[in-house]
């Protein structure tokens, strides 16, 4: 029990197998389990039906479970999502005023609101740190940095179309570095309306459509090498082209044995609190040097957890730039310098960091496993009614 209540997981929850020692008990669906007087419920993030019920039947159970239940006390876990995406996926829901009234508990994958209450657990951590592949390459480290003279400057991975990932993209065209570096870009739409432009000869280049943007096959996994240039009828190719597997979270060593450094433009941008994704996850573990592209504060939030950067060589002022299209811009153009110095010495001078990192993310892994289960029973201990 947990201050005194029972402590009841769905078995699907992204959390079960941290909290799996300290449960009383656990279902697999629950519309068909008897719930036992005073518990903690662990409910699995939900976006489409739960067994035979559709969403809004469910919602529906929940919320009337929520407001005639108050012997129970909800958690909605969905660690694999950022706050900005659960900012507006729960009130879309249903259960927005129960998560502001501290009804419904959120354990989710970075900050959020404080509106919301919201536990973080770094997810993408433990799900790149743990796959195999990923685990059997890790001495690509070592040819990163015994390979120079490279054959491109920086590797620049790009899924959904974003803002600040459309506006680099287009900066790298425009300045002839698109040519010279590893890029893909799965979503070619353009974009309207999103606070941040980049006009070039009176066109705002975020609004123009581009083709879907391949690596060259010899850098893209084997298993969907065939699967190149393929129609697949939808502006956002990713689960087609993947053919279903997750290969997002996964180290492709010849990439970044053959770039210098990556540009990692995470998920978070306009949303002032960090997530941390496979992005960042997988260029730390295969010990690559990177510039990431985020919400301000991102480097802080990196650096609280240990990690080094890369600041004696490169300016990573624009993390603490409020205005959003002035942050993208100014990274841009530290991109754009970097390339234009000399990338082997600039490889020699990062080294160690890559090699540090690479070292401390084992223990970050670790340790958030570790210290999970505590911080969840101090996070409930502040909602239990005495």
């Amino acid at each position: 029990m947990i201050h005194g209540k029972w402590l009841v997981l769905d078995r699907n929850c992204e959390v079960y197998d941290l909290l799996a020692p300290y449960a009383d008990a656990y279902f697999w669906d629950l519309t068909t389990y008897d719930i036992v007087p005073n518990s903690i419920i662990v409910l699995d993030g939900f976006c489409r039906s739960k067994g035979s019920l559709s969403l809004g039947e469910y919602v529906k159970k929940i919320k009337h479970l929520i407001h005639t239940r108050s012997d129970l006390l909800f958690v909605y876990c969905k660690s694999s999502e950022g706050g900005e995406t659960l900012d507006w996926h729960i009130p879309a829901i249903g259960l927005g005023a129960e998560a502001l009234s501290k009804k419904l508990l959120i354990i989710g994958g970075g900050e959020m609101d404080s509106r919301f209450h919201c536990l973080d657990y770094e997810k993408f951590l433990e799900l790149v740190w743990e796959i195999e592949w990923n685990q059997n390459n890790l001495s690509v480290i070592d040819k990163i940095f015994s390979t120079y003279n490279k054959p491109y400057k920086f590797l620049y991975l790009s899924g959904r179309a974003r803002e600040h990932r459309k506006y680099l993209l287009e900066k790298f065209i425009l300045e002839g570095l698109a040519d010279k570096s590893l890029i893909s870009c799965l979503e070619g739409k353009g974009l309207k309306d999103r606070g941040i432009s980049f006009y070039h000869n009176g066109e705002n280049l975020l609004e123009k459509e581009r083709d879907t943007l391949y690596l060259p096959k010899e850098y893209e996994f084997e298993q969907i090498r065939d699967r190149i240039g393929l129609d697949y009828g939808t502006s956002f190719i990713k689960y087609n082209f993947f053919n279903g597997e997750w290969l997002d979270g996964q180290i492709n060593p010849p990439c970044y044995i053959d770039t210098y450094f990556s540009v990692v433009a995470e998920t978070a941008f306009v949303y002032p609190y960090s997530f941390r994704t496979e992005k960042i996850w997988k260029v730390i573990m295969a010990g690559h040097p990177w510039i990431a592209v985020s919400n301000k504060g991102f480097y802080k939030d990196i650096k609280n957890l240990g990690f080094k950067t890369f600041n004696h060589c490169i300016d990573e002022s624009f993390d603490s730039i409020d205005n959003c299209e002035d942050r993208v811009k100014k990274a841009s153009q530290i991109i754009t310098n970097l390339c234009n110095q000399d990338l082997n010495s600039f490889l020699d001078n990062v080294r160690e960091t890559c090699i540090y990192n690479q070292m401390h993310m084992q223990e970050v892994y670790t340790k958030v496993r570790k210290e999970f289960p505590n911080r969840f029973i101090d996070f409930i201990g502040q909602y239990i009614k005495v």
